[in-house]
């Protein structure tokens, strides 16, 4: 069972089962066929594949909406044709994941009930364990920046790039509490450059960090360096115009760095979300 929708409102399971034998005897073989059927609120389909070792991984999602850290408001569904056991599958899942879908966030607010399913056909010989969770990271990677570009509400898609701290999960931390920000998120919607907000959602969730070992950017332009603001505004505020922008925040000297994805926060968005149940 797979499903998304108002938190705590039961499904029709009658109707779910009376439904079933003519559901089975509709399939087809086509991927976007089933990629069309789970759409909700999506506006496209989410679609990915790569070839591994002679066979494939291939990725179907849904989801946009209160999407945060632990895969909420989302639904995914990997399969793959190499003869891989349980244990491999589920080792490559828990690390792809934790790199993609759970480094994307829309809200920062979790949901209940929402998956991610990895299954093998076992078609094909067993390929290398290691190759396979690469292989696995990127196809569950272009899912999840489908979803963000179809964001409930989103029209601009927000990369934060956090590097130089102490461990990997440091760096993710950082980078979601930025994503995490509504302030930020609605002066990305209106094309302002407010870096201060920036560094105030970085200072909530490190409390330790040292101003003089932080440099942001936006897009190309330095607009905060090792505790002091940089004059160039106007630059950095031309390249939020555009439907992608990448923030960097390096945070001190470490080797942890980690990539989180967001989107702006729009009027349209409060529309959608006003009316869950209704």
């Amino acid at each position: 069972m797979a499903s998304t929708g108002p938190i705590g409102i039961q499904l029709p399971i009658e109707q779910i089962l009376s439904a079933l034998p003519r559901l089975a005897a509709s399939t087809t073989p086509y991927v976007n066929d089933f990629a069309s059927s789970i759409m909700t609120t999506d506006t496209r389909q989410k679609v990915a594949a790569l070839p591994l070792d002679g066979g494939s991984i291939v990725g179907v999602a849904k989801g946009g909406a209160m999407v945060a850290p632990n895969m909420a408001t989302m639904l995914a569904f990997l399969v793959t044709d190499l003869d891989l056991d349980h244990d491999a599958l589920s080792s490559a899942l828990r690390g792809a994941v934790d790199k993609t879908f759970n480094r994307l966030t829309i809200d920062g607010c979790e949901s209940t009930n929402d998956s991610v399913f990895l299954f093998s056909t076992g078609g094909c010989a067993p390929g290398e364990t290691g190759v396979f969770t690469k292989t696995l990271t990127e196809v569950c990677a272009l899912l999840a920046d489908q979803m963000a570009r179809d964001a409930e509400g989103g029209t601009k898609l927000v990369r934060i790039r956090v590097s130089g701290a102490s461990s990997e999960d440091e760096a993710a931390a950082a980078g979601k509490a930025i994503a995490a920000s509504s302030l930020w998120r609605a002066a990305v919607h209106g094309g302002d450059a407010n870096w201060g907000r920036v560094v105030a959602a970085l200072g909530a969730t490190a409390r330790s960090m040292n101003l003089a070992d932080l440099t942001v950017t936006i897009g190309d332009h330095v607009v905060f360096h090792r505790g002091e603001p940089v004059a160039a505004p106007g630059a950095a505020a031309a390249a939020m115009t555009g439907d992608e922008i990448i923030v960097g925040c390096r945070v001190g000297a470490g080797e942890g760095d980690a990539e989180v994805v967001t989107v702006d926060l729009s009027p349209q968005y409060v529309t959608l979300n006003a009316f869950g149940t209704t």
